[in-house]
């Protein structure tokens, strides 16, 4: 017999069924949360973007997961959604302000100018401020902060301190705007496969473009900064319905 929100992929809709086995509808109150059924088909009233993470298998691995959706464009759409007690995704932060690679989002590699098209972990926060407030590992970026992305470099696609790296290595403090705040995208990073890509953020946004990152208004990424904690993942697509893909 099943109980709880069961998802129902060949009817697109996601229902709670009560402990006796039956469908509940209309207005109510699960686990001290609110929801609303529909009266007729008993589906839940969630965004697209929350039914197609009900059905991606990284989003089992996670309770957090900023969404970027490009639709076949330089601009993007970003959310931040989070799954509740319950299991149900919801959204907590969107901005139609965001911005990808300048060839959009897709396969990437080294110079592409392309987003990494796929779901990824969050990795280590970072930027130019002593500290910030947020659940991730964060690292304060200085004189000598390095991303490593020059192909014959060993440490290709690591955070390094040194005195010099070889273009197209970014010194991050010559990014300012950007680098105030960032996050890594763990993409290529485990293992690091030379030429595959590197240098993936979430980052500040200038108002265009990117060489790859995913960009955001500053006052966004602060907002995301202070909800995200370790584990949280990023699913970067063209169209919602390609994130139950991944």
């Amino acid at each position: 017999m099943k109980t709880g929100f069961q998802l129902i992929k060949n009817q697109n809709k996601i229902v709670y069924y009560n402990a006796a086995g039956q469908m509940l509808y209309g207005r109510q109150k699960i686990n001290g949360i609110t929801y609303s059924l529909n009266t007729a088909s008993g589906a839940l009233s969630i965004s697209n973007i929350s039914l197609q993470l009900a059905e991606a298998n990284f989003a089992q691995k996670t309770k957090q997961t900023i969404v970027t959706v490009a639709n076949y464009k330089k601009t993007a759409n970003v959310y931040l959604y989070q799954k509740d007690t319950n299991g149900i995704w919801s959204q907590v932060i969107a901005t139609s302000a965001g911005h990808v690679g300048y060839n959009g989002l897709g396969k990437t590699y080294e110079g592409a100018g392309k987003t990494p098209q796929g779901a990824y972990t969050l990795g280590t926060a970072f930027g130019s401020h002593a500290s910030v407030s947020t659940g991730l590992s964060y690292r304060q970026a200085d004189s000598r902060s390095y991303w490593i992305e020059d192909v014959n470099d060993s440490a290709y696609n690591t955070w390094q301190e040194r005195s010099y790296a070889k273009a197209p290595s970014e010194h991050l403090l010559s990014y300012p705007t950007q680098y105030e705040y960032g996050i890594v995208i763990n993409y290529n990073t485990n293992p690091v496969v030379k030429g595959a890509g590197s240098g993936f953020f979430v980052h500040v946004s200038t108002g265009g473009s990117t060489a790859g990152c995913v960009s955001v208004p500053r006052s966004v990424l602060i907002a995301m900064l202070a909800k995200l904690n370790k584990g949280a993942y990023i699913v970067n697509v063209n169209t919602e319905s390609q994130i139950s893909s991944y």
